[in-house]
């Protein structure tokens, strides 16, 4: 029972380390205008991880609304790779409107999670960082700069 104990006090205190280090690594990557971008295109990137999942739980539902949600990621990686090597400025402005779509969709999801259960809330609580850090990370003045600065 003891070595229980020890090994959940030891297990949190490795978690709660891991992630003091990646709040650490997050908040130190958005201090730099190059790295504010790469964070941007990593939230891009689990917001379109998190639609293909949404794809695949309304195919089963409504194969239409399945394949367009699925068409809507195909796109957005296009987008992804666009912003995220090549560093193109229609792609920056097409990441700043995913987030603002993905922040307009949250709502719908609010609603369905109302009716479902606490894993559906973990997973938005998931999609509310990706999008709100991806949308900071975008809008920010030093990639404003940034992005300016590699068009001229």
């Amino acid at each position: 029972m003891t070595v229980y104990i020890i090994l959940a006090a030891v297990g949190a205190a490795v978690g709660a380390a891991f992630g003091l280090a990646v709040l650490a690594a997050v908040v130190w990557a958005l201090t730099r205008p190059d790295d504010r971008i790469q964070m941007a295109s990593i939230c891009l990137f689990g917001c379109i991880a998190l639609y293909c999942a949404v794809a695949m739980q309304l195919h089963e539902v409504n194969a239409t609304l399945g394949i367009l949600a699925g068409v809507y990621s195909a796109a957005l990686y296009g987008v992804l790779a666009a912003f995220a090597i090549y560093q193109k400025r229609w792609a920056w402005k097409a990441t700043i409107v995913a987030f603002g779509l993905h922040a307009s969709m949250t709502v719908a999801v609010v609603l369905a999670a109302l009716q479902s259960g606490k894993v559906v809330w973990l997973a938005l609580v998931v999609w509310v960082v990706l999008g709100a850090l991806g949308l900071y990370a975008s809008l920010h003045k030093g990639t404003r700069e940034v992005m300016s600065g590699l068009s001229a």
